[in-house]
């Protein structure tokens, strides 16, 4: 029961049209759920240190059971948290981590597995696991379909696992970017400036280049055992608990910025925390980094000695610009289009072409590439 390649460029086009527009994600699990019939589709996302749910796409489920999922038994879901100790991108059958017999012991099989005409079997593909936040896409078999649809579901499942887990590298990253944009609005120096996106309990939900850089050098930020972001010293610690709880207790939600000095050293290290604007982002969807209903906090570090220029002041000097000129070519060179840089500062985007094609003038450059090998320069 081979999928032929008109199938399967349908699947892969939706797959990568979701990668754009993630309401595209429903029409792809029903197309996949029909591929052969039978078969129950799904896309989910858990923290299962935390137990909580990243929300669920699916397609041919009862939405009676798929409530009580999400309010209860996405915690008893046995092969999520056997997933764990496989691979990314490699296919698993649902009774490869939990064998029949085991499955039949537990609550998770007597109250919401079997009811649903017994779909214990099929399996899926994990497109993303750090600590223990998983994501992954699968597909749920009526016990009597086994013999007939288990095997084709699974060869499927090794043919579009490289698809999905590009989409899903897309969507992450885009998403990514748009908490980067947020996290620099307003901190003191974007170019050095390290950027987290962390949850209530300060999990890492992602880090940008440079909070990556930072969190390797380990001298002012780890990331503890169980995935946290932490100060390597007690004190600076102490005031960052304590800063990102009053940000949490908020209801105004405004950001709030402090600074650490070490007196032996001199540096100045300036930490910003401000809630994340999720209407904001491109995927607010299940599990790209953290749930829609999930608080998350942008956190921002830059470091700098006390009687140092910051990289900006020396970009400024050097070329003569000023500060919205200066401001433009910044976020240039992180990537972003005039369009994105107008609509980030609500500005027209004719102000922002003027400012790049005159800042790009006094820095005698060409292109946005030239923009960013500059910057990248002071950067490093």
């Amino acid at each position: 029961m081979a999928i032929g390649m008109r199938e399967f460029s349908e699947l892969t086009s939706l797959i990568y049209g979701a990668a754009l527009d993630e309401t595209k994600w429903d029409i792809f699990l029903d197309r996949l759920a029909c591929t052969y019939g039978g078969v129950r589709t799904s896309m989910f996302g858990c923290d299962l240190e935390t137990n909580t749910d990243l929300g669920a796409r699916v397609s041919g489920y009862d939405p009676d059971f798929m409530r009580s999922y999400h309010d209860y038994y996405f915690a008893k879901n046995v092969w999520a948290d056997r997933l764990l100790a496989g691979k990314v991108g490699v296919p698993t059958l649902g009774r490869s981590v939990c064998s029949h017999e085991e499955l039949y012991r537990t609550e998770w099989y007597n109250d919401w597995v079997k009811p649903q005409e017994d779909i214990l079997g099929g399996g899926g593909v994990v497109l993303f696991k750090e600590n223990r936040r998983i994501f992954s896409i699968g597909g749920n078999i009526r016990s009597r379909d086994l013999d007939r649809l288990e095997e084709p579901w699974m060869e499927l499942m090794a043919l579009l696992a490289p698809h999905l887990q590009q989409a899903f590298e897309m969507m992450r990253t885009i998403t990514g970017r748009a908490l980067q944009q947020q996290a620099h609005v307003g901190a003191t120096d974007p170019v050095t400036s390290g950027c987290f996106a962390v949850t209530g309990d300060r999990q890492i939900v992602h880090a940008d280049r440079n909070g990556e850089m930072a969190l390797e050098n380990g001298g002012l930020l780890r990331r503890d055992m169980i995935g946290r972001l932490v100060f390597a010293q007690w004190p600076y610690e102490r005031i960052f608990q304590r800063n990102l709880s009053e940000v949490a207790a908020s209801d105004l939600h405004n950001p709030v910025s402090f600074e650490l000095t070490d007196t032996e050293s001199k540096e100045v290290h300036t930490c910003r925390i401000a809630h994340v604007m999720p209407d904001l982002l491109p995927y607010p969807g299940p599990g790209l980094l953290f749930s829609a209903d999930e608080p998350v906090f942008l956190v921002t570090v830059s470091s700098r000695r006390a009687s140092d220029r910051s990289p900006l002041d020396a970009l400024c000097k050097r070329y003569s610009l000023t500060a919205h000129e200066m401001k433009t070519v910044i976020r240039l060179a992180d990537g972003l289009s005039p369009r994105e840089i107008a609509d980030e500062r609500s500005v027209s985007i004719h102000t922002v072409r003027n400012q790049k094609k005159s800042a790009m003038t006094k820095m005698g450059v060409r292109s946005q590439i030239e923009v960013g090998r500059l910057v990248e320069a002071l950067r490093r």
